[in-house]
């Protein structure tokens, strides 16, 4: 059914937010057991449809080129900040638009999607958001010169096998040996199946230690394997002079060694598992990395550890410290970590100091830098993840329109949001040292200002 002027598309929308609402109220304890199973199937199959709506809604959006006419980089970015959502997230619905959304030709006119198949069943409400997904990713990693032999047979193979309740995991298997099939006898697939399921996380959990989690890429290793061998026989230094980098090899194999790795002192017994010592040979080799000073510059400045303070955490040598990357760590630890040089404490009172250079200079000095990591400690833009080391330095009232470079007119933000943001209608200013973002209209009416609660809570 099309949209009439007796029939508007948002009348539509507001039926389905009162049908739901009817939902939400209802007594579902008089509903039998089947009628509860049926209602989630039929939950389920609404959700779905409700994707290929989506892909419907954003299509025009994209065809329209709204975002860019916004100032936006791209229709993600701009859906980001009107549904809440992280960058990644609403890339993912914008990716999922160019394989099951109509597109629109050079001439204007409307074109079919790249899986009609896929879109089709997703309009049906026959498959998930995560099924389509599986297929769209399936199909990317075709090359191009074999995409119009095989995009149809895989959009219907796989649609298939996801109709009939096969779920994103068993069809991202069925997507492997698809393209092993496409290509027996070549080293292309596999090598683009590890690029295809290459990841690498590392978060920070509530205690301050961290998790590392990751597939690498037959390449990458390679390189690990190479570097972390001859680390793991360095022993633990928990002394807290040092990094153990001066400790010259000497004496036997000790025990419980994984095959070719040696202790380098006999003296000193070394109870530690093989993972402990692969954990402490990442930290050797990110250490040394680290005082090799080959990294390029971050954020203006060179590659340094920088660790944020109170003067009285630094007096009392207790409570936590702050990294520029959003880390944390206690004082004790950041003062032995502070005997290496490419480590930085920062040490700041209740003011965050008084560097100013005023209209004299434009960039912010090293110092200036510092103080902003220690008082932002990461982009100041709402929702905004990245860190200090991944970011700016960003002139609440722009130097070139009579702004000073002083702390009270500087903030971090990220690449994007320093030149973007203010493009796309956001001003920023400082309010108890903290810096706050007022929306555009078409984001918020009521323009309430906002700051980022990631990095600072």
């Amino acid at each position: 059914m099309t949209a009439t002027e007796d029939q508007p598309v948002d009348g539509s929308l507001l039926r389905i937010d009162d049908a739901i609402s009817v939902l939400l109220d209802a007594d579902l304890s008089r509903l039998t057991e089947d009628q509860l199973l049926e209602l989630v199937r039929a939950a389920d199959r609404v959700t779905r449809r409700l994707a290929a709506v989506d892909h419907l809604v954003l299509g025009e959006v994209i065809g329209r080129g709204i975002a860019e006419s916004r100032g936006y980089r791209d229709t993600g970015s701009l859906l980001a900040q009107l549904t809440a959502s992280t960058l990644s997230q609403a890339r993912a619905r914008t990716a999922a638009v160019a394989m099951l959304g109509t597109r629109r030709a050079v001439t204007g006119g409307v074109l079919p999607p790249l899986l009609p198949v896929a879109a089709d069943a997703a309009r049906a409400g026959l498959v998930s958001i995560a099924q389509t997904k599986v297929i769209a990713d399936v199909v990317r990693l075709v090359p191009e010169s074999d995409q119009p032999t095989y995009r149809d047979l895989i959009d219907a193979e796989l649609t298939g096998y996801a109709a009939a309740g096969s779920d994103s995991v068993t069809l991202k298997h069925l997507g492997t040996r698809i393209l092993a099939h496409l290509h027996p006898d070549g080293d292309e697939p596999r090598d683009r199946l590890a690029e295809w399921h290459r990841s690498i996380s590392l978060r920070e959990l509530p205690d301050g230690c961290g998790e590392l989690r990751g597939r690498l890429t037959p390449t990458c290793l390679a390189v690990w394997q190479s570097v972390l061998h001859p680390l793991m026989s360095i022993p633990a230094d928990n002394s807290g002079t040092g990094t153990g980098f001066d400790t010259e090899p000497a004496g036997q194999p000790a025990t419980d060694t994984e095959p070719g790795v040696e202790s380098v002192v006999e003296s000193i017994p070394d109870d530690r598992s093989i993972d402990q010592r692969r954990h402490d040979a990442f930290e050797h080799a990110a250490q040394r990395l680290l005082a090799a000073g080959d990294l390029p510059a971050t954020a203006g400045v060179p590659t340094t550890l920088i660790i944020s303070m109170t003067l009285d955490q630094l007096e009392a040598r207790a409570g936590q410290a702050t990294t520029h990357h959003g880390g944390h760590l206690s004082v004790q630890a950041a003062m032995r970590l502070g005997v290496d040089a490419k480590t930085l404490p920062v040490v700041f009172d209740q003011h965050l100091g008084t560097l100013a250079y005023g209209r004299a200079r434009r960039l912010a000095s090293p110092g200036q830098r510092l103080a902003l990591f220690a008082r932002d400690k990461g982009c100041t833009f709402p929702g905004c993840r990245k860190t200090a080391a991944q970011s700016q330095i960003h002139h609440l009232t722009d130097w070139a329109d009579g702004g000073p470079t002083d702390l009270n007119n500087l903030a971090i933000t990220c690449g994007y949001h320093n030149g973007q943001a203010p493009k796309q209608g956001w001003k920023a200013h400082l309010h108890n040292n903290t810096v706050y973002w007022t929306p555009p209209k078409h984001i918020d009416p009521e323009q309430r200002p906002r700051h980022n609660p990631i990095h600072r809570s």
